[in-house]
């Protein structure tokens, strides 16, 4: 389970080395996946997560969709910009729901990972929580 104390970059990477270390002297596999994670959240997944999972329903879910599916990009190149694309992907980057939205999105993912006997090392940016 994970505690509420956040460690630095460093010492995630220290961790994981470690643990990967120690896996591989027992003779055991040992994984790593790195993404770039706040821009894969899937918001149809994570809209359907909210409801299921958490409960989330009505007014709190309706307001949800409009933070997360209302938002567009485009590319603007040497004073030619694209059309406007609407995002199906990502969270609001920068807003202080960006993590705690992240955590629902994979809490089902590290509980994957722990029910398989694996050790995930859960962490962005510059903060890591350990168990």
């Amino acid at each position: 389970m994970l505690r509420n104390s956040f460690h630095s970059t460093e010492t995630a990477v220290f961790r994981v080395a470690s643990d990967i270390l120690e896996a591989l002297d027992r003779g055991d596999l040992a994984a790593l996946t790195l993404l770039d994670a706040f821009d894969t959240v899937d918001l149809a997944v994570l809209i359907h997560r909210l409801e299921s999972s958490y409960g989330i329903r009505t007014t709190v879910l309706d307001w949800f969709k409009t933070y997360l599916g209302q938002r567009v990009q485009q590319v603007r190149f040497r004073g030619c910009r694209s059309a406007f694309t609407v995002l199906s992907f990502g969270v609001p980057q920068g807003s202080v729901l960006e993590p705690i939205i992240f955590l629902i999105y994979t809490a089902d993912l590290i509980r994957l990972i722990e029910g398989s006997g694996m050790r995930p090392v859960p962490f962005g940016r510059s903060c890591v929580p350990l168990p």
